[in-house]
Parts: structure tokens; C-alpha cells; sequence
């Protein structure tokens, strides 16, 4: 009721203001849309299935991604009412379904006010029927200003898509206890549009659930392509520096030899030979082997043999 009102007072604004926002939610991609005359599919999950006989906008964005209006139809919005009520942040959910609209389109000025029927039949028979008002004149916002809250989202002016908005109504069988089984027929009309809106329900059963969340489950996702090979990586050789000397470790015996040096970079009386031990880490280095500590005798040792 506060939304109602909120509408009520400020969803017809001057001409270039921008009125208060309204009540609006997502109803599905074109997936969703049934043709005239064809079933209307009530899922097996669903705890209603209700006609909701609305007036349509129907909307092309051009290549800049400025919106057109087309034109405007009959509609049936169709939804789960049982489950909008049970709580209303599922109204979201209750709206899930199909829909369609047609099968005219009127193209021009929308008249003010527009009276319509909306009516259920059951084997050729009338089980419910009443009137429904719709058009600019019985409703809370003005299409302006409709139009400007749904397309100032960036998302809904992408180029070339097309939209389907309904307007809303205040007229349903739910309301007054009905509910429709298989075979029933929905029939919607407003005189101003020409032929009438009809479609039969269909009840999809729990099999046909089954089968989807089966399909779904056993859906896998491909392995990626194993890596490509490449070569290992060999370490040759570690060399470290310790506080006794230098350490030259070779990870390739037949190679190389382990030659550990006490203490190189000292003489016999403790003093620091710079330039041997500077000659000393050079040999190490490049693959020589110091035959004895404080000797400069050089021998380099290779798979070919001793130098």
C-alpha cells in the first residue's frame, strides 16, 4: 500500500520532471514469451498459476542505444500468487514465468482510458469473467514516467534490444478463489486493440523436472588440455661461502669433484691473503679444483679426463 501511495501522490510529474519511482520487477528474458493461442507451461514447482490481464509497452533501442516505443498490446503477465504471498520478498520469484502478448499491436496514440474483459473458460464453458480498467487514465504513474525509470538503467539501452514492459492491473481470478486446471483457457480483450488474447495452461509434471535437474547433474566440464612439456631443469653445481672457506658442491659426479678449502683466506700466521683468496674463488667458479690448500697448482677436472 505505501508504494500504491507513493504512486498515487508524485507518479505523474510535470512534463520534464522526474517523478517517484515505481514498483517494478524483472520478468524474464525472451525465452519466456508464448505465442496467441499456445499453452502457457506452469512449472511443477509452481503453487499457482493466475492471469494478470495488463496493457503492454513494447520498445527497440536503436544502434546509439536510444529506445524507441514501438507500440502497444494486450497482455497476459501470468504469475505465481500463492507464492507472492506466502512472503513478499518472493515476488521476485512468483513472477518467474511465462507471459504473452498480441496478438495486435497498436501502433499511435494510446487512448486514456481503455476497458477490457478478462475471463477464464472451462470445456467451452465461462468459469470466471470480469472487467479490468487499464490506460494512462486508471493508472498511478504516467507511461513517461514509467518509461524514464525503466530506461535510465544503462543495461536496458544496449543496441538492438527489445522490451517488453507491463503496465500493471488490479483485476485477477486469484482473488476470488479460482483455480484453473489443465486444459483451462485464458482470454483477455480490450475492443480498442481488436482480436483477443487467448491461451490454454499446460502443467508441466514432476517428470519433466526430473528430467532437467538429471540433465543438469550429469553435465561436465571438459579436463583442460595437459600443460606442454618441458625440458627438467638440472642444477649443475651449488656454491657456497662458510666460515671455514669455500664449498664448491657439484650435483654431477662424474663430472665434477667436491673440494672443500679449510681456511684460504688466511696464512699460517692468521693473516688475510686477499689476492689468493680472490684466486681461490675464481678457480671455484669456473670449474677448477685447487689441488691443496695454499698451493696455486690449478687442475681442471672434465668428462674427458684431468688437465
Amino acid at each position: 500500500m505505501r508504494m500504491f501511495r507513493l504512486g498515487l501522490e508524485g507518479g505523474k510529474p510535470a512534463e520534464g520532471q522526474v517523478g517517484a519511482q515505481p514498483e517494478w520487477f524483472y520478468k524474464g528474458d525472451g525465452s519466456i514469451v508464448v505465442a496467441p493461442e499456445t499453452a502457457i507451461s506452469v512449472p511443477a514447482f509452481a503453487e499457482d498459476a493466475g492471469e494478470e490481464p495488463e496493457l503492454v509497452g513494447l520498445y527497440v533501442n536503436d544502434a546509439n542505444g536510444q529506445p524507441h516505443r514501438i507500440g502497444y498490446a494486450v497482455g497476459n503477465e501470468f504469475s505465481d500468487h500463492i507464492t507472492e504471498r506466502a512472503n513478499y520478498l518472493w515476488l521476485a520469484h512468483s513472477k518467474l514465468r511465462a507471459c504473452s502478448y498480441g496478438p495486435e499491436l497498436l501502433i499511435g496514440e494510446l487512448p486514456q482510458h481503455l476497458e477490457g474483459t478478462s475471463r477464464i473458460t472451462r470445456d467451452g464453458q465461462t468459469l470466471w469473467e470480469k472487467p479490468f480498467l487499464t490506460g494512462e487514465a486508471n493508472m498511478a504513474h504516467s507511461l513517461a514516467n514509467l518509461e524514464h525509470h525503466h530506461f535510465k538503467y544503462a543495461q536496458f539501452r544496449a543496441p538492438g534490444d527489445l522490451h517488453v514492459h507491463f503496465f500493471g492491473t488490479a483485476t485477477l481470478s486469484f482473488a476470488d478463489q479460482i483455480k484453473v486446471q489443465e486444459g483451462d483457457r485464458f482470454e483477455i480483450e480490450l475492443p480498442a486493440f481488436g482480436r483477443a488474447l487467448r491461451n490454454p495452461v499446460a502443467f508441466e509434471t514432476q517428470d519433466n523436472q526430473a528430467e532437467q535437474l538429471s540433465a543438469m547433474a550429469v553435465l561436465a566440464v571438459p579436463a583442460p588440455p595437459p600443460p606442454p612439456a618441458t625440458p627438467p631443469v638440472r642444477i649443475r653445481s651449488i656454491t657456497t661461502i662458510t666460515r671455514k672457506g669455500l664449498r664448491h658442491d657439484t650435483l654431477d659426479p662424474p663430472r665434477h669433484r667436491l673440494t672443500h678449502h679449510r681456511r684460504p683466506c688466511q696464512s699460517a700466521a692468521g693473516r688475510p691473503r686477499t689476492r689468493r683468496h680472490l684466486a681461490d674463488l675464481r678457480a671455484c667458479a669456473s670449474g677448477h679444483r685447487l689441488t691443496a690448500p695454499g698451493r696455486r697448482t690449478l687442475r681442471r677436472t672434465s668428462g674427458q679426463g684431468t688437465q
